[in-house]
């Protein structure tokens, strides 16, 4: 490709979507989101915060929240 057939994108130009480089481009086909973030993170983070919650439901709703905006 000739420098001039190049064309400057900028980055998140079209928006935002948590997780697409992870899931297209770094580990394709891994199903990373589900594997990781689910399993791994959310569950342990659930299990951890929420029994010393009053409202573990309204509680466990947040910190689903709080893990997918990280």
């Amino acid at each position: 490709m000739k420098q001039s057939d190049a064309k400057y994108i900028r980055a998140t130009s079209e928006g935002y979507l948590p997780f697409f480089y992870l899931e297209k481009v770094k580990k394709p086909k891994q199903n990373f989101t589900f594997n990781v973030v689910v399993k791994d993170y959310f569950i342990a983070l659930i299990f951890a915060c929420t029994w010393l919650s009053s409202m573990p439901f309204f509680h466990a709703a947040g910190m689903a929240l709080l893990t997918f905006s990280f």
